[in-house]
């Protein structure tokens, strides 16, 4: 068999490796974001259940792991959900990207490559598990994990460079004054609280054309009367444009609105016939598209 012949049998080998891709994420779990999207949790957890054995060991483990998180969360089974969560937390930790691996998938099918998660899902796991150790009665670790937040938050700001970018969250600053507000620890939640408002009135008016909230400004000027700093009350009630009103601090109600799923990825391909043209060539061609890339094999 000539090198030509050889070359030219990988190629449309690796070829068609490409054009006989398998289902999407999406498609493989269909009915358990459908189940997930009705409330019918029941149906969506036996659905993990009876796939765990395939997909816990499986390179999309990473989605396994936080669906189950979510879905034990919205049951309200908060320590299941930490021990999903901890899991995919682990694995984000532990996994090493294999280059071998990754090279196969960027020339071949990126379902050879181990799913790792998004940069914001990897974050909303610190999210979640905040959450769910507050509601467990676990202050301490609530607040370790909104900090992991707001660290890896810090950490996707120096690994983009682009000028105009988010790197800034007020609502994880929020989460993490709500938790101290909570527990009456009132002047770190002024800290939070005033936090969160320097990055509405900075990074948010820039990219969101967004506006402080009415409910952070009184949240502000009531933790700073209840901290004892005088000062920073008064100066933030002439910055606001009003005076702080006492009232009972334990009647309120906080509402955390979840809403809508995550966003959709479908994969999309280009097939392309490897056609010969002698001295070495072959021309990688793609009649539907009008697209002809010349490639010498030796």
């Amino acid at each position: 068999m000539s090198r030509i012949l050889r070359h030219s049998i990988i190629i449309i080998f690796m070829m068609e490796l490409v054009s006989c891709t398998a289902p999407s994420f999406y498609n493989k779990t269909y009915d358990f974001n459908k189940d997930i999207a009705t409330e019918n949790f029941d149906a969506a957890e036996k659905l993990l259940v009876d796939h765990k054995d395939k997909l816990e060991t499986s390179k999309i483990r990473f989605l396994y792991f936080v669906n189950g998180g979510m879905l034990e969360h919205l049951r309200g089974n908060f320590k299941e959900s930490n021990e999903y969560f901890e899991k995919a937390d682990r694995f984000i930790e532990d996994e090493k990207k294999n280059a071998g691996e990754e090279a196969s998938a960027l020339f071949l099918n990126p379902n050879l490559s181990t799913y790792r998660g998004e940069d914001h899902e990897v974050l909303l796991i610190n999210y979640y598990k905040a959450l769910n150790y507050y509601m467990l009665g676990n202050v301490e670790d609530a607040l370790v994990e909104v900090k992991r937040m707001n660290l890896g938050l810090q950490q996707l700001s120096e690994k983009y460079k682009a000028d105009y970018k988010y790197d800034k969250d007020a609502y994880i600053h929020l989460v993490m004054g709500l938790i101290y507000d909570a527990n009456k620890n009132y002047n770190d939640a002024f800290i939070a609280y005033r936090n969160a408002y320097e990055i509405y009135e900075t990074d948010y008016k820039i990219h969101f054309k967004l506006s402080t909230p009415g409910q952070l400004k009184h949240d502000i000027l009531r933790t700073a009367n209840l901290s004892g700093m005088r000062e920073e009350q008064l100066s933030f009630e002439k910055k606001f444009g009003f005076k702080y009103t006492s009232y009972n601090p334990d009647a309120n109600v906080v509402v955390l609105w979840h809403n809508g799923m995550g966003p959709v990825k479908h994969e999309w391909g280009i097939n392309f016939a490897i056609v010969y043209t002698g001295g070495g060539w072959v021309n990688f061609v793609s009649a539907e598209y009008g697209l002809s890339y010349p490639f010498y094999i030796g």
